[in-house]
């Protein structure tokens, strides 16, 4: 029997005024601490052992998603000519390769393996709490709503350089609430942000119960992850919208 939720509750240690501060002067904050310990430890715990991880990647240029039971059932040759595809893709294209459960997707479609306290994860994040705190640090009160997923960066993925570009969906501020315990520069995952010419200019590493906030368009990816990371990189992650 799956623990019951704790009420998502927003951490009163958060100072607000110096992330709308940090993220005035540069388009990008760290959040630190911003849930209250026991929402945060019940997130990871669910990420850790309650999630059906599917695979998110992209073949010829298009989005392509195999989920949890797809991934128990394939064939390890179709497997292994998939994998083969996406490393010859990622050479000389975009590419990404990541475990992920759809959050939004997963709660408008009713799947039936549902994970119940994300699907209310989704629900506080589009309420006046979570919404509020976004208007506070960013000074943008057209943001109207928020979409979620659950990632899971695990030995050999990654995301490569992109800008979240889609003014046709609404996408305003993304973020990343980092659920990372005991991570270390050496195991990549790193969500780095890049110059015009591909130069990083900052590079933050996954950490728990800390909210990245970022303007987008903006370069940015997240770093390979090393064959021998011990491991995962669990984030939940998406983006504030004004439609």
């Amino acid at each position: 029997m799956q623990p019951s939720p704790p009420p998502f509750i927003l951490s009163r240690s958060v100072d607000v005024r110096a992330a709308a501060q940090r993220f005035a002067q540069h388009g990008i904050v760290e959040i630190p601490g911003v849930f209250e310990p026991e929402v945060a430890e019940r997130l990871h715990m669910c990420l850790r052992s309650e999630v059906p991880w599917g695979l998110a990647y992209e073949l010829g240029g298009r989005a392509q998603y195999l989920d949890s039971g797809a991934l128990a059932s394939i064939q390890p040759d179709t497997m292994a000519d998939i994998e083969q595809r996406i490393r010859g893709e990622a050479i000389h294209g975009f590419q990404y390769r990541y475990f992920n459960y759809p959050i939004l997707d997963a709660y408008l479609e009713k799947w039936p393996n549902e994970v119940a306290l994300l699907h209310t994860f989704l629900e506080f994040i589009n309420g006046p709490q979570w919404l509020s705190l976004a208007w506070q640090v960013t000074g943008l009160k057209e943001l109207t709503k928020c979409d979620a997923q659950a990632s899971l960066y695990a030995p050999n993925c990654f995301l490569h350089r992109h800008s979240d570009e889609k003014s046709s969906e609404g996408w305003r501020i993304a973020y990343v609430l980092g659920l990372t315990r005991e991570w270390r520069p050496e195991y990549g995952g790193t969500l780095q942000f890049l110059d015009e010419a591909g130069n990083t200019t900052l590079g933050v590493l996954p950490k728990f119960n800390t909210l990245n906030l970022f303007a987008v368009p903006r370069w940015h990816m997240v770093t390979h992850v090393p064959p021998y990371a011990p491991t995962g990189r669990y984030a939940i992650t998406g983006w504030f919208r004004d439609k």
